[in-house]
């Protein structure tokens, strides 16, 4: 009796460890999500302050 109830827990324990494992990833992936997320946010505030005319001007005074 004892160890078929020792066999159930040790199931459910092998369970919760699965779920948790699972949480863990899960809350890894919103963070990397997040991250990219910020990431392109970033390079699109960067591009409003880009002028393609002032990088062409700027090129052609290197060039000269």
């Amino acid at each position: 009796m004892y160890e078929k109830e020792l066999a159930k827990l040790d199931g459910q324990q092998i369970m919760i460890d699965q779920q948790k494992m699972m949480i863990e990833s899960t809350n890894f992936d919103v963070g990397v999500i997040t991250s990219i997320k910020a990431g392109k946010d970033a390079m699109k505030e960067m591009n409003k302050n880009m002028n393609i005319d002032d990088i062409q001007d700027l090129k052609d005074d290197l060039e000269d």
